[in-house]
């Protein structure tokens, strides 16, 4: 689709790209903000961008956590 995005959005940090992430959905929303809720949840999009950063949590591959997510809700039937 767009070939030479798709090549760099990887080089770019982590930061940058939540921050992308976050300008596009916003850009979605066409109400009023809860104040209180986007605060929230700035503060948690921080916390866990530091959890990585820091090393406290490790990131895993979209299809790996699939796999995981199948295995355990196949468990819970």
């Amino acid at each position: 689709m767009f070939p030479s995005f798709s090549r760099r959005r990887w080089r770019c940090r982590l930061r940058l790209r939540a921050a992308l992430a976050t300008s596009l959905f916003e850009s979605l929303d066409e109400g009023p903000a809860d104040q209180g809720v986007e605060a929230a949840w700035s503060e948690e999009v921080k916390r866990r961008i530091e959890d990585i950063d820091s090393g406290k949590v490790q990131m895993i591959p979209y299809e790996e956590a699939r796999r995981l997510a199948a295995l355990l809700s196949d468990a819970s039937k």
